[in-house]
């Protein structure tokens, strides 16, 4: 019993101290300020994924023509 107890107990005490020893809000590469206004492909939330998803779309649509 005493086994089990002390194989959860060194994890949860190793997570303990990474908890207090955390910096949040630090990262691995410093932060750079951006423009106050998004781009006009950001301006929205369906502009951004088309931005984002526009040239998978237009592969799948190409493969789709291509195929009929």
């Amino acid at each position: 019993m005493l086994s089990f107890i002390s194989i959860a107990a060194v994890p949860v005490f190793g997570s303990y101290v990474l908890t207090t020893r955390r910096d949040l809000g630090a990262g691995v590469l410093p932060s750079h300020p951006g423009p106050a206004e998004a781009a006009e492909n950001f301006s929205t939330p369906l502009a951004l994924a088309w931005r984002l998803h526009n040239r998978g779309f237009i592969g799948w649509m190409i493969c789709i023509l291509l195929y009929i």
